[in-house]
């Protein structure tokens, strides 16, 4: 394993991606939860992947299981445990994204190192430093010069990047069954990928060993998205989302 000083942790979102074409970093690592939306898949396989070996970078997903951890896919954990992701206890994030990098880095010898984190300029509240003496973080978006010459890219400037790269736009980073996700975007997934909807359904009824919790609201899953302003069937636009909270930004 080559010695790298620093790297990008790469979330498949808008954020990492826009920093990955300002940047061209050596190394991007990508927490891969095993729940991944198959649109971040498919955006991996077709855009980041070819670009990062298009300059010679290098490209590593990296799983729980790859270290250790019992369980292939968040998903498996939270069938076998009763458990559902939570947005005030982010066990997920921890267990399937924290964890697996920080292994990676320390069984490859690659510590300590520099980690950049994709927050943009309407989160940066959200930039704090590492818990771990070993890793230093680094949130290159808040350095970038927006067009207004202040510093720090929103959301915005981030999928200007992208546009004026070429590329089509990823979608909102984040697991299929993620509870950040907005109902626009949970009325897609029933739409128009109906087994994972499915999926997360029986997640949401499985998950008990805590008490009655639900993934999206205060309510289950199927009967809030018939509840609200906005309503399955209702001819809203999908793309009201915020970024999730997850690690990578």
């Amino acid at each position: 394993m080559t010695s790298i000083s620093e790297f990008i942790s790469y979330g498949g979102g808008v954020n990492s991606t826009a920093a990955l074409l300002l940047l061209k970093p050596k190394v991007l690592i990508f927490a891969d939860t095993g729940g991944e939306h198959p649109e971040t898949y498919r955006y991996i396989e077709e855009h980041i992947k070819p670009f990062v070996a298009s300059y010679g970078g290098q490209f590593t997903a990296v799983r729980a299981s790859d270290f250790g951890g019992k369980y292939r896919r968040l998903q498996d954990q939270a069938f076998a445990e009763h458990i559902i992701p939570v947005r005030v206890n982010r066990w997920c994030t921890d267990k399937y994204k924290i964890r697996p990098i920080r292994a990676y880095l320390k069984r490859n010898g690659l510590l300590p190192v520099l980690q950049m984190i994709a927050i943009d300029a309407g989160e940066a509240h959200r930039a704090r430093d590492s818990r771990n003496d070993q890793i230093r973080n680094r949130f290159p978006l808040l350095e970038q010069r927006n067009r207004s010459g202040e510093l720090g890219l929103d959301r915005e400037d981030c999928i200007e990047v992208i546009r004026c790269a070429g590329w089509p736009v990823p979608r909102k980073s984040g697991c299929f069954f993620c509870p950040f996700q907005s109902k626009p975007q949970w009325i897609a997934l029933k739409r128009e990928l109906p087994d994972l909807f499915q999926i997360a359904v029986q997640l949401e009824r499985n998950g008990s060993n805590y008490g009655r919790l639900y993934l999206a609201a205060d309510k289950p899953l199927e009967q809030w998205l018939k509840s609200g302003r906005i309503r399955e069937g209702d001819p809203e636009q999908l793309s009201l989302a915020t970024p999730c909270a997850c690690y990578d930004g």
